[in-house]
């Protein structure tokens, strides 16, 4: 092929070569247009639509060409083969006006020289555009009028889930979905643990007990660390009243290794548990026997009855239970005695009542550094009744009196007395005070008599009756 530039002129010159081969070609000027730049760019400004085509450009035939009638809505252009019938210089001018508007609409339709990369276009904002901001979103500023990408896109109306997706087998950390068994939302955290949205809660936390807290694990409040952000420190909780029933917290949903942060369940599933021993239905306590076990056996106090969920399936390995604990704030209370015979040592002084032994006491005690006090832990209105066997060595009329102190001090109003007559009978004293007490707060029953000979007396046990404790101190949480 030649190097050689081909023009317009040529262009025609072909045509009227091929017709006059055929000897049917007339005569005919070569020369349609000035072959010269000013006139290609005088044609092809034309064929644009930049300016009007001109007429006296085009050559003229010595003989008028017989134009057949076109109708309106044929283009004859679609007619043309162009690889066998040469459009001649007499169609052109026929049909010059289609060519045209043809050549027009093509010109369109072409795609041009523009920027390739939607990041280089004018009305995108470039400064939102760097290295850290991978899937970030895309959003309109109708202030700017120009689209920029945001990690806070919004506000947004509605999102909309697919409802036939299937959960896979390792979602993706913050993965949120939909979840069609559970009908919600899930949201995928570490470990494996999913959380059905609205129908699960969790406490984050961290285990420092020293070793690995279980999936499944009953858990209780054990302060909290400050590193920080305060994280709340939970242990194993066994209901054996060592700590007060509203301690309890929940079940762990994942094994939380030691000094690591995890999730407990407080309202919702946990699933993956060995639930074998128990039953669909029952009722799960935290044990009393197993530090963060359950059982489907109520405990009784002085346990603590801590509820904590029900057995939703039953298996070794894939069991569920709903959690659901129940934080009912159990009433303290203590039974104490004294074994030993008390006496008045000097008439008319007041002395205290001495305790040996507690028989139950919970969240509460009497101290070892002086047995007369009795200490609560918990702040809440109690009944304090002292009942105690009192008896004489000699026959002369005698009055005892009892009374209360909070915190070393006499409570006005609680002092009631019993009046002893003849040598060695047995009376029998009782007395119940009612007295609000905060936590820590002590109390202690006081006595004296009129008589040093009187005895606090303790009874041995007989052949036909126990044994009976000199002095026995009943104390009640009657209100929280």
């Amino acid at each position: 092929m030649s190097d050689e530039k081909t023009t317009l002129t040529d262009f025609f010159k072909a045509i009227a070569e091929e017709k006059k081969k055929s000897g049917t070609a007339p005569i005919v000027e070569e020369k349609i247009v000035d072959d010269t730049p000013a006139g290609m760019n005088d044609y092809l400004s034309a064929l644009k639509g930049d300016r009007s085509f001109i007429p006296e450009m085009l050559p003229e035939s010595p003989v008028a060409p017989v134009q057949k009638p076109i109708k309106e809505q044929e283009d004859y252009l679609n007619k043309v083969d162009l690889r066998s019938n040469y459009v001649t210089q007499e169609d052109l001018n026929s049909h010059y006006k289609t060519f045209v508007e043809r050549v027009q609409k093509q010109l369109t339709s072409l795609g041009g020289g523009g920027e390739k990369e939607f990041r280089y276009l004018d009305d995108v904002n470039r400064n939102t555009m760097t290295g850290n901001n991978n899937n970030w979103l895309l959003e309109y500023d109708a202030n700017t009028q120009t689209v920029q990408f945001t990690t806070d896109p919004g506000p947004v109306n509605t999102l909309k889930f697919d409802r036939n997706h299937t959960q896979e087998e390792f979602p993706e950390v913050g993965q949120l979905s939909w979840s069609e068994q559970d009908q919600t939302l899930n949201l995928q955290h570490p470990n494996g643990v999913t959380q059905q949205i609205g129908q699960e809660s969790y406490a984050y936390v961290r285990n420092k007990t020293g070793s690995t807290i279980l999936n499944g694990t009953a858990v209780r409040f054990a302060g909290a660390e400050q590193n920080g952000t305060a994280r709340l420190l939970v242990e194993p909780f066994q209901a054996n009243n060592e700590f007060p029933s509203f301690y309890g917290l929940g079940i762990a949903t994942e094994d939380i290794a030691d000094s690591a942060d995890g999730r407990i369940t407080v309202w919702g599933k946990v699933r993956d548990v060995n639930t074998s021993a128990f039953n669909v239905g029952d009722i799960l306590y935290v044990s009393p026997t197993v530090s963060g076990g359950l059982t489907n056996v109520k405990p009784t106090a002085p346990d603590n009855v801590n509820p904590m969920g029900s057995v939703l399936r039953v298996d070794s390995s894939q069991g569920e239970i709903f959690v659901r604990p129940n934080y009912e704030q159990q009433k303290n209370y203590g039974n104490f005695v004294s074994d030993s015979d008390q006496n008045m040592l000097l008439a008319n002084t007041a002395q205290p009542i001495r305790l040996s032994t507690d028989l139950r006491a919970q969240q509460m005690q009497y101290l070892d550094s002086d047995r007369s006090k009795i200490q609560v832990f918990q702040s809440g209105l109690y009944a304090v009744t002292v009942n105690a066997q009192v008896t004489s060595t000699n026959s002369s009329s005698k009055n005892v009196y009892f009374w209360l102190r909070k915190n070393d001090s006499d409570l006005t109003g609680t002092t009631r007395l019993v009046t002893i007559v003849g040598n060695a009978v047995f009376t029998t004293f009782a007395s119940t005070n009612t007295v609000s007490l905060d936590a820590n707060d002590t109390i202690r029953h006081m006595w004296a008599s009129t008589d040093a000979t009187v005895t606090l007396q303790a009874v041995p046990a007989t052949a036909f009756a126990p044994s009976s404790p000199s002095v026995k101190i009943d104390v009640t949480q009657a209100a929280l």
